[in-house]
């Protein structure tokens, strides 16, 4: 999956669980002007999704409430991340069309208007006690 996306690693884990997938992004100087006091060197913005994470619980969620297909659950957890159509295509192998097709299937069973707003609802869902 991160081998599809440029930039992006899968880091391992020992105990066997489904691997992180990281993606560093560049950002421009003066990003943050707190930072300005510290000192003025390169910055970064690091994105580690975890596959075994409460995404995936609060998408099953949302799978069993509005109905979502297992294809529209897969998009839903990378939407939910606030990943791009195009990230979340090339994560999946999946061409945009396809992944366009099912966020506005996300989008019209759950009653949004947008990625953004589905964001919000999928990280709104409560999990089960005791995960994260």
């Amino acid at each position: 999956m991160a081998a599809q996306l440029p930039g992006a690693v899968q880091i391992l884990r020992p105990s066997g669980l489904s691997p992180y997938f990281a993606q560093v992004t560049p950002l421009p100087p003066n990003s943050f002007v707190a930072w300005d006091s510290a000192d003025s060197g390169a910055r970064v913005l690091l994105q580690i999704v975890d596959a075994e994470s409460r995404a995936i619980a609060q998408a099953e969620q949302l799978r069993r409430i509005f109905s979502l297909t297992a294809a529209e659950t897969k998009v839903a957890v990378l939407v939910g991340c606030g990943f791009s159509v195009p990230e979340t295509a090339r994560m999946l192998a999946l061409s945009p069309n396809t992944v366009k097709t099912h966020t506005a299937r996300l989008l019209s069973k759950t009653g949004v208007r947008s990625q953004a707003a589905f964001a919000r609802l999928m990280a709104s869902v409560p999990t089960r006690p005791g995960r994260s």
